[in-house]
């Protein structure tokens, strides 16, 4: 198992009280590995992955925690490569679909147009560190790796959209750290 790994097993453990912190969180696992599907016309449900499974119970058990309906965990051997276990966290429902994006603020409520999503990070979410603390965790478990600090040290979050990487930069950057944005 890679260093990486153990850390977000590790780091998928950590006990949090807060909703809001939860909710920070839950925003910041949406944007790193969720996926929108649209079905039928205005119809879509979405979707998370991962290949951890200490992930996919969190990911699971933050969305249990505030949202009722069908929200299922399959998971799926992956035939090429490693051969590991891949997590797709499922919610199955367009009400609960659009709840969980109003609330990480992905959409917005009077105009649910899934093809203007807001990758920005809402500000209502990081008003505690505490707050940010959990939005940088959600982050990592959603879509980073790290490398053993023992050999060479490095952190790297992996995001698909600009003003979210500028966000998260700025979020890590509250802590007196020193990230930086690599277009690749």
């Amino acid at each position: 198992m890679s260093f990486s790994s153990k850390t977000k097993n590790e780091v998928a453990r950590i006990s949090v009280e807060d909703s809001c912190c939860k909710l920070a969180e839950l925003a910041a696992i949406v944007r790193m590995s969720g996926t929108i599907q649209v079905q039928d016309m205005g119809e879509f449900n979405l979707k998370l992955t991962t290949e951890n499974a200490a992930i996919a119970r969190r990911i699971f058990t933050l969305l249990r925690e505030r949202y009722e309906g069908n929200i299922e965990v399959i998971a799926k051997r992956n035939k090429q490569l490693k051969k590991n276990n891949n997590y797709l966290i499922s919610i199955n429902s367009l009400d609960i679909s659009k709840d969980i994006l109003e609330d990480v603020g992905f959409i917005d409520k009077e105009n649910y147009n899934i093809f203007k999503p807001n990758y920005k990070t809402p500000k209502r979410l990081l008003k505690d560190r505490c707050c940010k603390r959990a939005y940088i965790r959600g982050a990592f478990l959603g879509g980073a790796s790290i490398s053993d600090p023992e050999k060479t040290y490095h952190l790297e979050f992996v995001t698909n959209n600009k003003e979210h990487s500028e966000d998260l930069s700025n979020i890590v950057n509250s802590f007196n750290l020193n990230s930086k944005i690599v277009k690749r």
